[in-house]
């Protein structure tokens, strides 16, 4: 407190101050002004005090009394430069500026105010620099609100410094006279005083440390300077240290355990980090503040006691200090233990798959968005399902060991998908097994597990599927259809569909059956199938196509493709195995009649028929044989053709036999017989069907190794003789006839027997001279050699004439024929044998009578009467 004693003195000089100075009050709307620093050394007074002269008017003559606004430049000694100051009373003129009368008071509060406020400028109110005098400015615009800050400070000062009467009675009657401007400096002073009084109360901000949820780390709250109102202070300086047990265990955001700022009017956070969560820390947080407010107030006061000396106040030292806070956290060691699943993608596949199963980690969820590692590793082949549960069996085949990471997300959990190479060795059960290796991710340490061995949707069983074809025909004929059955082995569990293609007929020629590599290429080539057909398969089985006609001949395949329906896996046959193609071939038919020409009535004609491209089926074969060919042909005409017969057969020519047979593959086959009973030109006919062929395979009509000719050749012979006595000349007249235009050869025979009764003659010890052979082109009339009769006795002769074709086809005459039988006579002696019978070489033949009536097979009686005997050789 000061140490000035007021004065109490109240005069009518007194009242007339205060009416001034409400006066002014009223037209600025303050009272006060604050000091404006001046050149070292001092110039003067230069306060007007209040009083009752009219505004506007001179008042440098004016009675100085009431409340004083004012600055001094105070030397302060020895050079101590100047003050701003404010003057507290009114009953001194002039200001103190005597360090010897100088106080110093610890009052923080109103050091505060005087330190906050009157140091910041000269606040100009009630007066300024007029020229030789100082003139009162009551409308000087620095007033307003400054003014009512340089009043309200003065309010303060005088309440707190002066207690005279004097100051006591200004009070009042500036109360009463001017209520309003009163009152808005007393509020004005009310918030200074609680501004002086929060701001020389301030106290550090309650920190608190908490922990994430990960442990890893967390926030330090809190961080501030607060005032005595609980508001945050902005502006001063804070120092915030982390000590962490064990060293080293936990740092700032940035590895930093000291952290320097400013505060701010809200709390400031600051983020800190476990650098060893598998350790854990004991963190303790010392928070440190220093600053231009926080510290000691002073203020001080020139109380001189010397009448014409006003006291004054003016700004003192200010002796800073420290707040602090502090604040602890722990975290404890952190040692994260997942669980681990997986899955593999499919139970059962093909060879030449590749496995891959997923992998599930849970319990992760302080490793959120960080990596962690996974292994899996692929057991096997194994021959059978490994029993489930318990460790990997010692001796486990490894196939594959893959390593990847896993991100788990906010729940913990995360996936990963690992592939395993082709399996493209055999087959077998595989078997995956999960593990999380022991490792440190974000700080943590995460233990290693290790899941199970041999569970159900951990183990894939490769399948050694097999797929083969069988075609229902491996040689086919055209027309036939042909279906394949495809067999499914080891395929249990696999389920999925077989796409069956047909290709063919193979182009252009070939030799051998084409091969795979064939087959490809003709296939790449554009060769589309000609029938592609789906079939659904579930496991092991037979699986059979639909049966597709073969049109073409040639060579045709199946092609088969399984495809497994979980995973796509493909498994394919080969082009061109001999199981699953055909050959398809066009039945031919040739054949050969067993006689190219035949006797009526006679041996039965059969039909040789030569079937190919049959391979091993059986053929059903129909034979027809037509005839007689209905027009008359002369010999050398040429024989009907197909289309001459099929005309005949449209015209009504029906078969004069019909036989069946089967022909079982290829090779001959031969008909029954039929002997034709009328002459003329015939044909077979045949045509063969297969079982399971739409198409009827035939011979053409007219081959002329198929047709042949029914005849009924004769022989009239007439023997001529120019003499019946021995020595005459013996010659065979031959009618052929019947021959139907074939050629062939006349043979024959002279034959001599004793006897006088030539119809009883044992021609079979009879004596023979050949005749020379006759060739002959069709019917005709022929003529033997002569011979010469040396011997009386009976003569005769014997013709065969024989088809050139088929020497079976032959008619003959009988010896002792009347018609070709001579008998000839001795010579008679020279004495009149010839006058006795007339004879002579050169004689006519003579007629035997009674000859023919034995002889021959017609029966005639004259000698020279036509006669035939026709009949096959034995």
């Amino acid at each position: 407190m000061s140490t000035f004693r007021p004065r109490p003195r109240l005069t009518l000089r007194h009242a007339v101050v205060f009416v001034a100075l409400v006066l002014v009050w009223q037209l600025t709307g303050a009272l006060g002004a604050l000091a404006l620093v001046v050149p070292y050394g001092y110039s003067g007074y230069n306060s007007i005090g209040i009083s009752d002269t009219p505004a506007g008017q001179d008042q440098s003559s004016a009675t100085h009394m009431g409340t004083f606004f004012g600055r001094v430049a105070s030397n302060g000694g020895a050079g101590t430069g100047a003050d701003r100051v404010v003057c507290i009373n009114a009953d001194r003129s002039t200001p103190t500026y005597l360090d010897a009368h100088k106080d110093v008071s610890t009052n923080s509060q109103l050091g505060y105010l005087v330190n906050r406020y009157v140091n910041v400028g000269d606040d100009r109110t009630l007066w300024t620099p007029g020229g030789a005098v100082n003139r009162n400015h009551l409308s000087y615009p620095a007033g307003g609100a400054a003014a009512l800050q340089a009043g309200a400070l003065q309010y303060i000062l005088r309440n707190a410094l002066d207690s005279s009467a004097t100051w006591t009675g200004i009070k009042a009657t500036f109360a009463r006279g001017n209520p309003m401007a009163y009152n808005a400096m007393v509020d004005q002073a009310a918030q200074l005083s609680a501004e002086a009084i929060s701001m020389t109360s301030l106290s550090a901000g309650p920190a608190v440390a908490d922990v994430n949820a990960k442990h890893s780390g967390g926030t330090v709250t809190g961080i501030g300077v607060r005032t005595g109102t609980g508001d945050f202070l902005a502006g001063q300086t804070y120092t915030a240290k982390l000590v962490a047990t064990p060293e080293g265990s936990a740092t700032f955001h940035g590895g930093k355990t000291t952290l320097t700022g400013t505060t701010s009017a809200t709390p400031i956070p600051l983020a800190w980090a476990v650098t060893d969560l598998a350790v854990g820390t004991n963190v303790t947080f010392e928070i440190t503040y220093t600053g231009p407010l926080i510290g000691s107030h002073s203020y001080k006061v020139y109380s001189s006691n010397v009448a014409g000396q006003q006291d004054m106040v003016s700004a003192g030292a200010f002796a800073p200090s420290r707040l602090s806070a502090q604040a602890q956290a722990t975290v404890a060691p952190v040692v994260l233990t997942p669980t681990v699943d997986s899955k593999a993608a499919v139970r059962v596949d093909l060879p030449g798959a590749a496995l891959s199963d997923t992998v599930t980690v849970a319990g992760l969820e302080l490793l959120a968005g960080h990596e962690v590692a996974v292994v899996n590793t692929m057991y096997g082949p194994f021959a059978s399902r490994p029993p489930a549960g318990g460790p990997v069996p010692d001796g486990a085949p490894v196939f594959a060991r893959l390593t990847k990471t896993v991100v788990p997300e906010a729940s913990g959990a995360g996936t990963v998908t690992f592939t395993s190479p082709e399996v493209t060795a055999k087959g077998g059960y595989y078997v995956f097994v999960e593990s999380v290796p022991e490792q440190r991710v974000a700080g943590f340490l995460v233990n290693g597990v290790v899941g199970s061995f041999g569970r159900d949707a951990e183990t894939t069983l490769v399948r050694d599927a097999e797929v083969t074809t069988t075609v229902s025909r491996q040689d086919a004929v055209l027309g036939q259809s042909v279906a394949d059955a495809v067999v499914v082995k080891n395929a249990d569990g696999l389920s999925g569909k077989i796409v069956a293609r047909l290709y063919g007929p193979f182009p252009g020629q070939v030799t051998a059956p084409p091969t795979d590599a064939d087959w490809r290429k003709v296939v790449a080539a554009g060769l589309a199938p000609v029938t592609s057909e789906t079939l659904a398969f579930h496991g092991s089985g037979t699986y059979t196509t639909k049966a597709v006609k073969l049109s073409s001949p040639g060579y045709w395949t199946w092609h088969e493709t399984l495809i497994v329906q979980e995973t796509g896996r493909k498994l394919e046959t080969a082009y061109g195995v001999p199981t699953e193609t055909t050959l398809v071939m066009r039945p031919a038919l040739a054949t050969k009649a067993s006689a190219r020409v035949v006797l009526i009535r006679g041996a039965a004609v059969t039909d040789e028929v030569m079937v190919t491209g049959l391979g091993e089926q059986t053929g059903h074969v129909v034979a027809k044989l037509y005839g007689p060919f209905p027009e008359s042909r002369p010999a050398s005409t040429v024989q009907p053709t197909d289309t001459e017969w099929r005309d005949a057969i449209k015209a009504g020519l029906a078969p004069v036999f019909v036989t069946s047979l089967d022909a079982v593959g290829d090779g001959t086959v031969t008909t029954a017989g039929f002997a034709p009973l009328l002459p003329g030109v015939y044909t077979w006919y045949e045509s063969m069907t297969v079982e399971g062929s739409s198409e009827e395979f035939e011979t053409p009509l007219g081959v002329s190794s198929e047709t042949f000719s029914a005849i009924e050749p004769r022989l009239t012979t007439v023997a001529k003789a120019t003499t019946t006595m021995v020595g005459g000349h013996l010659s065979d007249t031959i009618v052929l006839s019947g021959t139907g235009g074939q050629p062939g050869t006349i043979l024959g025979e002279l034959l001599h027997a004793e006897g006088v009764d030539c119809t009883r003659v044992d021609w079979a010890t009879a004596t023979r001279q050949r005749i020379k052979s006759i060739t002959t082109s069709g019917d005709g009339t022929f003529q033997t050699e002569s011979f010469t009769a040396d011997r009386a006795g009976c003569w005769t002769f014997v013709e065969t004439w024989t088809a050139d074709v088929d020497p079976a086809v032959t008619v003959a005459t009988s010896p002792g024929e009347p018609s070709e039988t001579v008998r000839i006579s001795p010579k008679p002696s020279a004495e009149g044998a010839g006058a006795a019978t007339g004879w002579s070489p050169d004689a006519p033949n003579e007629v035997l009578v009674g000859v023919g009536a034995a002889a021959g097979t017609v029966g005639v009686a004259l000698l020279l009467a036509p006669s035939f005997h026709s009949r096959r050789k034995p």
